[in-house]
């Protein structure tokens, strides 16, 4: 977080958070505010960020699928510039998630098609009779997972549209992968 006085140094402070070894991709502005996406960083609409309480610049730490010494891939940039198990990144190792679901109404088996928290709320909503009245914004609504239901189209009926997003900075590039689908978009 900056303070008022300090928001003009948000260009020297993308700079040097660039060219310190730990940190991954950098996200300002967009999502659920009106501060501008500053040069060097990603929207944070991207990432589905956003609103009152997010900090003026977010970060992902850098993650490598490298193993622990338990055997455990997924680690992030740690304490004294070491790779270390740790959460804070946007590595696929901590945010893809299994979700479970069982019980009346719902398909038996597995499915790959991208799924967030967010989904949660509104299949139960849908399941149990009652009207969804959570947030109406699309990017953070999230959707009703008709394709694990037992009336709902099967999993292989559904299109995953799958992006690459790449910004070039004078240090380095930043990458984050996502998958859309219905128009509901999931961080890879």
């Amino acid at each position: 977080y900056l303070r008022d006085a300090a928001t003009d140094r948000s260009p020297a402070i993308i700079d040097l958070l660039q060219r310190l070894p730990g940190i991954g991709p950098l996200f300002t502005g967009g999502g659920m505010s009106d501060a501008p996406v500053l040069n060097g960083t990603m929207s944070r609409a991207l990432i589905r960020g956003g609103g009152d309480l997010a900090p003026d610049i977010q970060l992902s730490v850098h993650w490598s699928a490298a193993e622990n010494a338990q055997g455990t891939a997924g680690l992030c940039a740690g304490p004294k510039g070491r790779l270390a198990g740790t959460h804070g990144s946007l590595s696929p190792f901590e945010v893809l998630n299994t979700l479970i679901m069982a019980g009346p109404g719902l398909r038996p088996g597995s499915s790959e098609i991208p799924t967030a928290i967010v989904d949660v709320a509104p299949t139960l909503a849908h399941l149990s009779g009652l009207a969804w009245d959570g947030p109406s914004d699309d990017a953070n609504s999230g959707r009703i997972l008709h394709e694990a239901l037992t009336d709902g189209p099967h999993p292989s009926e559904l299109e995953v549209l799958s992006e690459t997003i790449r910004l070039a900075t004078p240090h380095g590039e930043q990458i984050l992968e996502r998958s859309t689908v219905l128009d509901h978009s999931y961080v890879d």
